[in-house]
């Protein structure tokens, strides 16, 4: 999925680290867009809704985009 967004990001003109940036690690990419928030911002964390785990090819990790969010945003 993440090529398949990039391949697109790129035929719009996006260049990687100027206009996004790929980190794999759902948790380490919610922290970094928490963090590069200014105010009046507003994050869309897409792809996952309501799932409770992150499917990966030999395992299933219990992950909720809200508690993660929730856990990141009390730690500050």
């Amino acid at each position: 999925i993440i090529v398949q967004i990039e391949k697109g990001v790129k035929e719009a003109g996006g260049k990687r680290e100027r206009d996004y940036l790929v980190i794999v690690d759902r948790r380490e990419a919610i922290q970094e867009a928490l963090e590069r928030m200014r105010t009046e911002d507003t994050l869309l964390i897409a792809g996952k809704g309501h799932e409770r785990f992150q499917i990966f090819k030999d395992k299933a990790v219990e992950f909720e985009d809200r508690k993660v969010v929730q856990d990141l945003l009390e730690r500050e």
